[in-house]
Order: C-alpha cells, then structure tokens, then sequence
C-alpha cells in the first residue's frame, strides 16, 4: 500500500483532529443566542467542568469528523490527480 495516496486524507484528518476541541468551543459560543456572551476562556472552563475535567472526553465525537475530513479530502485530492488542478 502507497501511503502518498492517502496523504490528502490523512493531512486533513491530522488537521481535524489537533483544531476539534477550537471547533467544539467555537459551536458552544456560536449556540448562546441572545443574553449575555461568555469569553473564550470562559466557554473552555464550563466546557472542561462540564466533561469531567478530563481533556479526553472533549474529543467526544471526533471520529466521525475525522472520517470526513479523510474522505472529503481524500475525494478531492483524487479528482485533483485525475483532471488536473482548476485554473
């Protein structure tokens, strides 16, 4: 097996795995409609008191984004080889 194959999909899911937990603050601050707004800190601290002040449990979910970023970027990197880059 070629690993430089997959290197498209593994890039993106690598890059999806280390931003996941910015990702997950980032929805909690976009859910908050209306009222008063939490900082950034803020919204880490709750997120980490509210999973068990653990940070593996903050990765909850993670898998299936990880599957997409391989696929959807594993998917575009191969059309990029078939037909050539969009000029």
């Amino acid at each position: 097996m070629n690993i430089l194959k997959y290197r498209g999909g593994l890039v993106a899911a690598t890059g999806s795995t280390l931003t996941y937990p910015l990702n997950v603050v980032k929805i909690r601050m976009q859910s908050q409609l209306g009222g008063n707004f939490s900082s950034l800190i803020c919204v880490i601290k709750i997120i980490y008191e509210e999973r068990g002040r653990k940070i593996a449990p903050i990765y909850r979910g993670a898998q299936l984004n990880i599957m997409k970023s391989f696929f959807g970027w594993g998917i575009q990197t191969a059309f990029v080889k078939l037909f050539g880059p969009v000029s």
